[in-house]
C-alpha cells in the first residue's frame, strides 16, 4: 500500500471531452475494478447521466438509468459526473472529525480510518459524488486491485463515506487515472 505525499508545486485537473462519450459506461466499469470498488451492493464512483440534446446540460432532467445497451441515442449526449475535486470543497468544511481534507496536490481525500459514517458531506457535495457503505463491500479476492494508496483504493469497510481518489495511487506515480 502506497503513502506516495503530493509532490511540491503539482496541482492536478482534470479535462473531458464530451462529444467522445457514447454512454456506454466502460468509464464506470474500469473506475470500479481499478479502485475495488464493491461489486454486491454496487457502488459506482461515477454516474453517467443521458440529456437530451435539444435541452442541454439540464441536471434535473437527466437519466441515470438509461440502458447502456442502447446507447448513443441520437437525440442524446452523455455526461459522466464524479467527485470535481473542487478548489474549496464542501464536504470538507461539514466533516465534524477532520477525516476528509485537500491534499496539496487538489485531490480529495477520506481517511476510511477516521470516517464515522455521519453523511454530513454527503449532503454538502452539490454533485452527489459520495457514497455510504451501508453494508459490507463485496469484492472477490481474485478482482482485488492490489496496486493501492492509503488515502485511494484500499477496501472500505461497511459504514463509512467514500468516493473517487483521482486514482491517487495512479496519478501520483505519473500514470492517467483509469
Amino acid at each position: 500500500v502506497s503513502t506516495r505525499a503530493a509532490q511540491e508545486g503539482v496541482l492536478f485537473g482534470y479535462g473531458l471531452d464530451l462529444s467522445r462519450c457514447i454512454g456506454c459506461r466502460r468509464c464506470v466499469y474500469a473506475c470500479v475494478d481499478e479502485n475495488n470498488q464493491s461489486r454486491d451492493p454496487q457502488i459506482h464512483w461515477i454516474r453517467v447521466l443521458k440529456m437530451d440534446k435539444e435541452k442541454g446540460i439540464e441536471l434535473s432532467e437527466s437519466d441515470p438509468y438509461y440502458d447502456p445497451e442502447e446507447v448513443p441515442e441520437e437525440d442524446a449526449f452523455y455526461m459522466p459526473v464524479a467527485c470535481q475535486q473542487c478548489r474549496n470543497p464542501p464536504c470538507v468544511k461539514v466533516c465534524p472529525v477532520e477525516a476528509t481534507w485537500q491534499e496539496p496536490d487538489g485531490i480529495v481525500v477520506i481517511d476510511y480510518d477516521w470516517c464515522i459514517g455521519c453523511r454530513c458531506c454527503m449532503s454538502a457535495c452539490p454533485y452527489g459524488a459520495r457514497h455510504f457503505n451501508w453494508a459490507e463491500p463485496s469484492i472477490p479476492k481474485e478482482q482485488v486491485n492490489p496496486d493501492m494508496h492509503v488515502l485511494g483504493n484500499r477496501p472500505r469497510p461497511r459504514g463509512v463515506v467514500e468516493k473517487c481518489t483521482f486514482c491517487i495511487h495512479r496519478v501520483r506515480e505519473g500514470r492517467y487515472p483509469s
